[in-house]
């Protein structure tokens, strides 16, 4: 079964209510759902409680005149195209309204129901085009915005990477002149196992901002913790 599409039409005029309700019946009653209120104000009401696929609106209401009433309207539905219905043959107004967010601009009685059909179908399509758009630009913002930090992020990993060498290979300049059973020893292991840890990480942030290409690695858990053991036996002590 095919959704219907749900218009609301903001008029205050009855015979104009009356008729387009008639061409609704007549025309679409398989394709459009149309729901009218008078007032601008209850239409926001109803905005806010239902879900609107369309509105058809004429600008001049008892509680609201010319572009003012369309741009309440967008406050209160932005997502929701707008269609403007005038009695007014009026060019610059039409052009106003466009440039304040209307999808279309009809003159009443100008047009026949099947040319407010399409331009009804035409109205939410380009609305839809404007929200997808605008989701792609976030994306892409977004996207801009991770390749930003994943540059910054390779910099400084390439810059911190430099100085883990050197302290790397000062520990082992270290080992190698210790003897086997010299207090120090253990502590400059952990060093040089915390700096091993460290670069490794610097690595995987270079593999983030894409500076070097990723493989796969296996690794003992088991090694890992106890590495990290002796780390924290030799910085905290064995009785904590």
């Amino acid at each position: 079964m095919t959704k219907l599409i749900r218009v609301l039409l903001i008029e205050d005029n009855p015979i104009d209510v009356r008729l387009m309700r008639a061409d609704f019946l007549k025309f679409g009653s398989g394709e459009f759902d149309l729901t009218a209120v008078e007032h601008l104000s209850e239409a926001i009401r109803f905005l806010k409680e239902n879900p609107i696929d369309v509105i058809l609106l004429d600008l001049f209401l008892q509680d609201a005149a010319g572009l003012e009433t369309l741009s309440r309207v967008r406050e209160a539905a932005p997502e929701v195209p707008v269609v403007v219905l005038t009695g007014l043959n009026d060019e610059a107004q039409a052009l106003q309204a466009l440039k304040n967010g209307a999808q279309d601009y009809l003159i009443k009685g100008s047009v026949n129901s099947r040319v407010l059909f399409r331009v009804i179908r035409y109205a939410i399509e380009r609305k839809q085009g404007e929200v997808e758009r605008r989701l792609l630009e976030q994306q892409l913002m977004q996207g801009q915005k991770l390749a930003a930090i994943g540059t910054l992020a390779g910099g400084v990993a390439h810059n911190f990477n430099n100085a883990l060498m050197v302290v790397l290979g000062h520990s082992n300049l270290l080992l190698q002149q210790m003897n086997q059973d010299d207090r120090g020893k253990v502590h400059v292991e952990g060093i040089k196992k915390a700096s091993e840890r460290a670069a490794l990480l610097t690595r995987q942030l270079l593999l983030f901002s894409r500076r070097q290409a990723g493989e796969p690695t296996v690794f003992s858990l088991n090694k890992l913790v106890l590495d990290m053991q002796m780390l924290l036996e030799s910085t905290l002590g064995q009785k904590i």
